[in-house]
């Protein structure tokens, strides 16, 4: 593996660590604070947009469930297919981000694939009745 120059490198090779140790994925802050001992200074709200372009990239897939946890799967390279730790409390994700986009699973059990966009509306014809 090439040295890691830029935080995608380095939040990549962290989640395959841990993906290889068969450890919890590490949470944004703890993210943030490993990038923050090199000489990359960024916060933790920072980090969904990281997870969120290695995801666009293939490099990854992102599993969001519920009590704070999520796992992600290795896509590329030696650790492929391995995966962080699953939730102790088990049940679905109720978000998976992968290189095609962003599902959200409804409440109801139904999966729907959303964008960036998702809170506008389809556009309508309104006709005065």
């Amino acid at each position: 593996m090439p040295f890691p120059i830029n935080t995608e490198d380095l939040v990549f090779a962290l989640l395959q660590r841990a993906a290889e140790a068969g450890h919890r994925c590490p949470t944004n802050p703890q993210i943030a604070a490993h990038l923050s001992q090199g000489e990359f200074q960024i916060s933790a709200t920072s980090v969904p947009k990281i997870m969120g372009k290695l995801a666009r990239q293939g490099q990854i897939v992102v599993r969001v469930y519920g009590k704070n946890w999520r796992d992600v799967t290795i896509c590329t390279g030696p650790h492929s297919e391995k995966t962080t730790m699953a939730p102790p409390h088990g049940g679905k994700p109720h978000t998976v981000i992968t290189a095609t986009g962003r599902t959200k699973t409804l409440q109801s059990g139904e999966s729907r694939l959303t964008s960036r966009h998702s809170r506008w509306s389809i556009p309508r014809i309104f006709t005065k009745g």
